[in-house]
């Protein structure tokens, strides 16, 4: 019997370090900075993509700082488009978008969010506290006569886009024209369970763990749910997917589509997550193109 109760105590002990460790994680992810980014190969700086720009601070909502660029795009009459990152990804990642969606933007915004890329915060919040951050970023932008704004995000990115828009208001709510989301995902553990289940870790109860630690703990964390956020945007909502990715469920992107009031769906055959720009060049420019042409001739008016 004593036997029996130490291993069910150690059971349960391995279960909360495993919960406790998921939830640091999310809160530290692998920082992508000009070494890891160079190390990969990829884009550095706007010049290496010939792509003239500014560098820029901005302040997030904690008060820290955030480095970022503001990208001149093709279309002095177009919005400025700000774009979103994903976990574990930063201003680096988000460079490979500005030549695809800079000719119909007047600039193209990128920065790094908080406990990610190069930005003073140390720690990340998993989408929950994202969204007043990528808010201050557009208070920053206002006060520069950024009167039209295309929030643009990938993966979290994505949510964290959709989640902003919708609890934008005053000047900055009537300021965003559309939403663009690439491969979101609805659930806060939709992610996780695939990566779990990818690499055959044991997601129960692990993952449930988590959860409740983070009810516990995180404000805003029992709201967590893009199709309700998606339901309350004032403007437009494209949602693209790839038919092939295998961390967010298609399901969930459709949901989140179909929840908005002006929103959009369409699938990228062939696209996996986070691939779009770059392995399905041809169709991502379609996509985005259309819309945001779209967006502009009707001058944000929330119908499409």
């Amino acid at each position: 019997m004593g036997l029996l109760l130490l291993i069910l105590i150690a059971t349960l002990f391995l279960w909360l370090l495993g919960a406790a460790g998921l939830v640091y994680a999310l809160g530290h992810p692998k920082r992508k900075t000009f070494a890891v980014a160079l190390g990969k190969g990829d884009p550095t700086d706007p010049a290496d993509l010939e792509l003239e720009a500014q560098e820029v601070t901005f302040t997030l909502s904690d008060g820290k700082r955030s480095p970022g660029w503001m990208i001149q795009g093709n279309d002095t009459q177009g919005p400025t488009i700000v774009v979103v990152h994903g976990f574990g990804d930063s201003r680096y990642g988000s460079l490979k978008r500005a030549p695809l969606v800079g000719p119909y933007a007047k600039r193209v915004v990128v920065f790094d969010l908080p406990g990610q890329g190069e930005s003073d915060s140390r720690r990340a919040y998993g989408g929950l506290r994202e969204p007043d951050d990528v808010l201050a970023v557009l208070g920053q932008l206002e006060k520069q006569d950024a009167e039209r704004i295309v929030l643009l995000g990938s993966s979290m990115g994505a949510s964290i886009a959709i989640a902003a828009a919708a609890k934008a208001g005053g000047g900055i709510r009537e300021s965003i024209l559309g939403v663009i989301a690439e491969g979101p995902y609805r659930h806060w553990d939709e992610p996780l369970h695939n990566i779990f289940r990818k690499h055959r870790y044991p997601r129960w109860p692990i993952i449930p763990l988590a959860g409740e630690w983070l009810a516990l703990t995180a404000k805003g964390f029992k709201d967590f749910d893009r199709a309700g956020h998606a339901a309350k945007l004032s403007c437009p909502l494209l949602v693209l997917h790839g038919s092939e990715d295998r961390l967010c469920p298609i399901t969930s992107a459709k949901q989140i589509a179909e929840a908005a009031p002006a929103g959009e769906f369409v699938e990228i055959d062939g696209g996996g997550h986070d691939d779009l720009p770059t392995g399905h060049e041809q169709a991502y420019r379609d996509a985005v193109g259309d819309f945001l042409k779209r967006l502009c001739l009707r001058g944000g008016s929330g119908t499409m």
